[in-house]
């Protein structure tokens, strides 16, 4: 198997500032049915249909009704819904009924010792404040084996949801910073914004502009495809219905700041009911195709497809497999001669080799240009470690 990576002087570095926190709706208001019935309603009665318009619908017009309606949306859920105002959690919020009690004790205890200052009382506070100390060290230990246990159960039952919120509220907001970027020659950390932002540029002017030579015959090969007009074409209800649909829930809020659930829950039933007329379209009866269904795949005892991967590409990362060592190197060749002949170079301090044997064998060498690649024992791809050994 061969891998290649490719660097980037990557730094976490914000520079535009960040906009003020947008209220979160109670999202799981919606689990109730009478809420949800509620927010369906109010959508149905504040949605007014358009205006009666010949004219064809164009970009700026689509965009102008979305404000609108994304505006209508947004203020009906919050005033349906609610908003929720997240929390951090906080060992020593959660206990503080027993804290408060402890500090009134020692607090007795110094008020003791200043009244009526003799060696039994001193000793008392003394006490006192070592009872404190153990105690809330106790709680907090307590309290952060706690969460560590909640998220892990999290974790182990796949809710990345409340796995992810459990650090967020336990850990709080994480600040942005800006991290130093490194210079084109690697010698130097810049830290000023402007200059950060002047590296970066000139990282993708290079990355982006370079002169590598390309093999005219290379685009001759390229098969020539018709123009999909198809793709200009104004969606229709029903591909925006089937679109809203496939929303994943509990994800991030994009510009509008509407979560894929208010759209899911009411408002795309809502919209459509107002701007499609159930008159306007064809009535047909039907029955399903007999080819719908694969009789015979059925009731085989084996439903498993098997397919040979030659090649992975994530980004820019590429995998290359073969079960043999010739044919690796059949491939790489082949591969390099397609990169090269599309302008691209390899970077060969970066391609690795990884054999992988049941048994123990010699490394073999693999080339690119009659330059030797790099034989690992080990290597991470896509987060997963690979090893030359197989476990």
């Amino acid at each position: 198997m061969a891998h290649r990576r490719v660097d980037m002087p990557w730094s976490h570095t914000n520079p535009c500032p960040s906009p003020a926190p947008r209220p979160c709706l109670n999202i799981k208001a919606l689990n109730d049915q009478e809420k949800r019935a509620a927010l369906q309603a109010e959508f149905l009665a504040n949605l007014a249909p358009p205006a009666p318009n010949d004219n064809p619908a164009t970009t700026d017009t689509l965009s102008v009704r979305w404000r609108t309606v994304s505006e209508v949306l947004l203020n009906t859920a919050r005033s349906v819904l609610g908003t929720i105002k997240r929390k951090n959690r906080d060992w020593f919020d959660e206990q503080a009924e027993d804290i408060h009690q402890l500090l009134e004790e020692k607090k007795r205890a110094h008020q003791s010792v200043l009244t009526n200052p003799n060696a039994r009382t001193r000793e008392n506070l003394a006490e006192l404040r070592s009872r404190v100390q153990r105690e809330t060290r106790k709680m907090q230990n307590e309290w952060w084996t706690k969460l560590a246990g909640e998220i892990q159960g999290y974790a182990d039952v796949g809710d990345q949801q409340q796995f992810y919120n459990a650090l967020t509220m336990a850990y709080g907001p994480q600040s942005n910073s800006f991290c130093p970027t490194r210079s084109a020659d690697g010698s130097t950390l810049i830290t000023e914004k402007s200059e950060i932002l002047g590296r970066w540029a000139e990282h993708y002017e290079d990355l982006l502009n370079r002169s590598n030579p390309t093999d005219p015959t290379f685009l001759n090969n390229l098969p020539d495809l018709p123009a999909m007009q198809e793709l200009d074409t104004i969606p229709s209800h029903q591909e925006v219905h089937l679109a809203v649909n496939s929303l994943k829930n509990n994800k991030a809020t994009g510009p509008d700041s509407i979560p894929a659930e208010i759209l899911k829950y009411g408002a795309v039933s809502n919209i459509a009911k107002q701007q499609i007329d159930p008159a306007d379209g064809v009535w047909l009866s039907y029955r399903l195709d007999g080819n719908l269904f694969n009789i015979r795949r059925l009731q085989a005892k084996t439903r498993v497809t098997e397919e040979a991967i030659h090649e992975l590409q994530y980004a820019d990362d590429t995998a290359i497999i073969s079960s043999s060592h010739m044919g690796l190197q059949h491939t790489i060749n082949a591969v390099t001669n397609a990169y090269t002949r599309s302008g691209f170079a390899i970077n060969i301090n970066k391609t690795e080799v990884l054999s992988m044997h049941e048994h123990p064998r010699e490394p073999v060498e693999f080339t690119i240009n009659q330059q030797p690649l790099k034989n690992v024992q080990e290597f991470t791809y896509l987060g997963s470690v690979l090893t030359t050994p197989v476990t």
